[in-house]
């Protein structure tokens, strides 16, 4: 399980230049939490999905053109801290980070269907 509460989502363009969510000029603009980590677990009465949890990255209700703004881009979430976890549930280890690592993020290209 991850969390990304000190670190705001970025923009990566074809460059490799960084820019946070919520100054990429959505309108209106995205809030810092637009993206991030969410806790996942299965509820679907298997027993052994039960036990395995982790996180994905979700997003809030989108506003205005914010839904085109996230179309087709390559969004970079740093992690400021996770829990390796067993496959009963418990916690195996942590993890807390001060500052920003390319090594503690998940980069992936958004595909969002319009509406």
């Amino acid at each position: 399980m991850v969390n990304t509460g000190k670190f705001e989502p970025e923009f990566i363009d074809a460059n490799g230049v960084a820019t946070v969510l919520s100054q990429d000029g959505a309108t209106p603009p995205f809030v810092p939490t637009a993206l991030k980590a969410l806790t996942l677990g299965s509820s679907t009465g298997d027993e052994e999905s039960m036990r395995i949890n982790g996180s994905g990255i979700g997003h809030q209700f989108l506003l205005g053109d914010q839904t085109m703004m996230l179309q087709q881009r390559c969004v970079r979430v740093s992690f400021n801290a996770w829990q390796m976890l067993g496959l009963d549930g418990t916690v195996m280890g942590n993890m807390n980070l001060d500052a920003k690592s390319d090594r503690a993020c998940v980069v992936f290209l958004t595909d969002l269907p319009i509406f």
